[in-house]
This record gives C-alpha cells, sequence and structure tokens, in this order.
C-alpha cells in the first residue's frame, strides 16, 4: 500500500470513528469501497484499530490497576467505535 493509500485509508476510519461517535451508526460511502473493499471490510478496519489502540495503550506489565485504568480510558474515549463492535 503506497503512503498516500495508507494515509487515505486512516483518514478515512478516523472519520468513521468521528461520525460513530456522534451518531452510532457505520456509515457508508462509495468512495469508503476503495479503501475497505465492503462494509464489512469497514467493519473488519475498525476492529484492528480498536486492536491497536488496546495494544498500544494497555500494558500487560503493569500491575493490574493501570493497565485496567487504562482500558477503562480506552472504553470511555471511544464509545462509538465499540458501539459498532459489540
Amino acid at each position: 500500500m503506497s503512503w498516500t493509500r495508507t494515509h487515505n485509508w486512516w483518514q478515512a476510519l478516523r472519520a468513521v470513528e468521528a461520525e460513530l461517535d456522534s451518531d452510532g451508526h457505520i456509515p457508508w460511502r462509495a468512495e469508503y469501497a476503495d479503501l475497505f473493499g465492503d462494509p464489512n471490510g469497514l467493519l473488519r478496519a475498525l476492529h484492528y484499530r480498536w486492536t491497536l489502540l488496546v495494544q498500544a495503550q494497555t500494558d500487560p506489565c503493569y500491575p493490574a490497576g493501570r493497565s485496567g485504568a487504562a482500558f477503562e480510558e480506552l472504553v470511555d474515549a471511544h464509545p462509538g467505535l465499540l458501539a459498532a463492535l459489540g
């Protein structure tokens, strides 16, 4: 994937997440087909984003209290994303 395509993919994914946070529905637009293939591809991309967020912002080496707090902060910060994946 080229840098431009990667940039467009992430930009679209962030826009989708922002829309999820505002109205709770997974948006689908014709221009997303080139980036995600179909609505299921978009859903897989959203799952990938959540997985990366969890891996990057929680640390299993921390005491359980801190790792749990970091996870709760993620949950609070991404309500639309989790609702879409739920």
